[in-house]
């Protein structure tokens, strides 16, 4: 997803200008990765979770799409909204995800059956 992403948004800006284009390459790329690993740990997360706790199943997964959605949405929102100088804050939160979904990983390992 991420790279078809890419490509569709790097097709646009370089249409309106080569030097913006490259400007924007590397933050675009290391920001919409890595909020894909954070949306799809969020989905691996709640598959996990299901494995676990299997009387939540349907709610786990439905959850962990929704809340994978939710957070790319709000992505989108606030760098198409705030631009340049908002940047910097929403990069904070993505490794933010980042971390908080490595713990939860962790967290899942430790985790044992509970029918």
């Amino acid at each position: 997803f991420a790279a078809v992403e890419h490509i569709f948004m790097l097709s646009s800006i370089f249409q309106k200008e080569i030097l913006g284009g490259l400007a924007t390459i590397n933050l675009r790329f290391v920001g919409a990765t890595l909020l894909h690993i954070v949306a799809s740990g969020v989905v691996g997360l709640s598959i996990g979770y299901d494995f676990f706790h299997r009387h939540h199943r349907g709610r786990n997964a439905l959850g962990g799409l929704t809340l994978a959605s939710l957070l790319h949405g709000l992505f989108n929102f606030f760098i198409l909204k705030g631009g340049s100088e908002n940047i910097i804050y929403v990069f904070s939160v993505v490794w933010l995800g980042v971390i908080i979904v490595i713990l939860s990983m962790e967290k899942i390992k430790k985790l044992q059956i509970n029918n």
